[in-house]
């Protein structure tokens, strides 16, 4: 109710101990869903391979940050995906940490498969991303 309107979804910006265990700590995302870029993206003509390739180097480092942080987010999604502009790119932040684990070894053979499982959707994505037909 008192946040600006641009901020409708929570979105993780930090994965660090609080008092000797795991802690995720959120704030409010601005911006707008994957899902809802892409519906725009197809109206548009000026979204071009540059700007794709901008939304995906987003989305691949914020990736990257929660399977460095030893968390495997588990359901990614474009619905999932929060993009907003900043300093002339894109930033991503990924909502909806439901399915979300963290892993204190990252080492560990699940682990690895679960991330496996983010890789696999995050190809989806990106192919979603660069299909214009």
């Amino acid at each position: 109710k008192f946040l600006p309107s641009t901020c409708r979804k929570r979105h993780v910006i930090d994965v660090k101990g609080f008092k000797g265990d795991p802690a995720v700590y959120f704030q409010w995302a601005r911006g707008e869903t994957l899902t809802q870029w892409l519906a725009e993206a197809q109206q548009r003509s000026d979204v071009d391979l540059n700007v794709r390739l901008l939304v995906a180097i987003a989305i691949t480092e914020t990736l990257f940050k929660f399977h460095d942080g030893g968390v495997v987010y588990n359901s990614l999604s474009p619905n999932n995906i929060v993009l907003d502009m900043f300093e002339g790119s894109y930033v991503a932040t990924f909502i909806d940490l439901s399915e979300a684990m963290i892993f204190y070894n990252k080492d560990d053979e699940f682990a690895r498969t679960l991330g496996k499982t983010d890789l696999k959707c995050l190809g989806v994505i990106l192919k979603q991303l660069f299909h214009t037909g």
